[in-house]
């Protein structure tokens, strides 16, 4: 409920007190009731009034703060309003620079994809040559296994062939021993022939025995002159000795063609002189016709040019060549 004003409780007082005076006294006690009331109302009114003013005094404190306080976030609202507008302008020069760099990211990136797909290409490229090195590197280790394992058969092989290599120089160093012992033996059986038209030498791994014509045939004939057939018997003394020993009879002439009745050319006149001396070591030197061969090359191995007297004198001759049996060292060699 309201309070009334104070100026319109005091018209009611008085308004009591005219009225107390000319009405009863039952209505005067309900007007001093109204007036007391009256009064207790005015009280109150100052009271509120005190209190309103207290207020509002409270209340203009706070609006002094407040608009300081709204003068303070004005200040702020101006200076956000301010640094909005700087950040408006970083915010409009970060969007151009991100603008940028979502441009140069783009750019970039379809390089990428292009270099990606290049060296996916590179990658497929090199993956598959590696396939191929690393077959090839596999074929190139089994063929190192193989050619180790190979490598140790050989070395195996190798072994076994110095042991062969050995056995053989063994053997070729007992056949030169053997060929020079036969030389020493020859030459010492025909010691009474020195410079008499025989000589003796060794040959690579044969010996020779040449006999000259003149001691063994007359001119164009093919028997034997009597005389050297002591020398033919004491060669056939040597040979029979040495076993080991193949024997082969060369029949040489010069270029001087020749033709008679039982010769028909040069060929047919060595080859006759030579089973001629074939004769002579077997059936008087009693060595093994098994062991000899006889042949004749006519005019077709000089040891001298024909052109001269002294050369055809060369040319003519008996050649006995003496040759170590190699069955045992070739056998070797075949193992």
């Amino acid at each position: 409920m309201d309070r009334l004003p104070f100026k319109q409780l005091a018209f009611y007082g008085f308004l009591a007190f005219l009225i107390s005076s000319c009405i009863p006294q039952r209505k005067y006690q309900e007007l001093e009731a109204q007036h007391i009331a009256a009064q207790t109302a005015l009280a109150d009114c100052k009271d509120d009034l005190k209190l309103k003013k207290e207020q509002l005094e409270k209340e203009n404190l706070k609006g002094e703060k407040l608009e300081d306080e709204v003068a303070l976030l004005e200040k702020q609202i101006g200076e956000l309003a301010k640094d909005t507008t700087i950040s408006n302008r970083r915010y409009s020069r970060l969007k151009k620079e991100y603008a940028d760099l979502t441009e140069t990211l783009e750019k970039q990136i379809s390089v990428n994809k292009e270099m990606a797909a290049e060296s996916e290409q590179k990658n497929k490229k090199l993956y598959s040559e590696l396939l191929a090195l690393e077959k090839k590197l596999k074929e190139k280790e089994e063929k190192l296994n193989e050619r180790n394992e190979n490598l140790d058969e050989l070395q195996l092989s190798l072994k076994e062939r110095e042991k062969k290599v050995a056995e053989l120089q063994k053997m070729v160093g007992e056949r030169d021993s053997t060929m020079k012992q036969l030389k020493a033996k020859i030459s010492e059986a025909l010691l009474s022939f020195k410079d008499k038209g025989i000589s003796v030498d060794i040959k690579g791994d044969q010996v020779y025995v040449s006999l000259e014509e003149e001691i063994l045939f007359a001119s164009g004939k093919y028997k034997i002159d009597s005389k050297v057939k002591t020398a033919l018997v004491q060669l056939s003394e040597v040979l029979n000795n040495n076993q080991d020993v193949d024997i082969m009879v060369e029949g040489h002439t010069d270029s001087d063609p020749i033709k008679t009745g039982c010769i028909a050319d040069n060929y047919d006149l060595s080859v006759l002189r030579a089973t001629e001396i074939v004769r002579v070591l077997t059936t008087d030197g009693k060595v093994s016709p098994t062991r000899i061969v006889a042949a004749g090359r006519g005019e077709h191995k000089p040891v001298a040019a024909n052109d001269t007297a002294e050369g055809k004198k060369k040319n003519r001759r008996i050649e006995i060549i003496l040759t170590p049996n190699l069955d045992e060292l070739y056998n070797l060699l075949d193992e």
